[in-house]
């Protein structure tokens, strides 16, 4: 499961909503909305991303070091794959 499905299924188990998530973590709806579809671009930078993640796994009651290290062995790793190949050399 991805990092914003398992926060997904975790809020529904814990029967919450995103407005009570945004309420307790101070985190806009529509980024936890973003952040249950892998959608990590509202969040303003990997520090930010890496934070929402670990509010909302504290608040759902889900353990947030593997989402934290499945983030970074992705996003941030193809981010970093991504500027790396487009800086040229002269």
């Amino acid at each position: 499961m991805s990092i914003g499905a398992v926060l997904a299924d975790a809020r529904w188990r814990a029967r919450l909503t995103v407005s009570e998530v945004s309420r307790q973590t101070r985190i806009r709806e529509a980024i936890i909305w973003g952040i249950e579809k892998d959608d990590y671009s509202a969040c303003g930078g990997d520090a930010y991303a890496r934070g929402h993640i670990r509010a909302i796994a504290h608040v759902v009651g889900t353990d947030p070091d593997p989402l934290i290290q499945e983030y970074d062995a992705t996003v941030r790793d193809r981010k970093s794959t991504r500027l790396n190949s487009s800086h040229l050399v002269i």
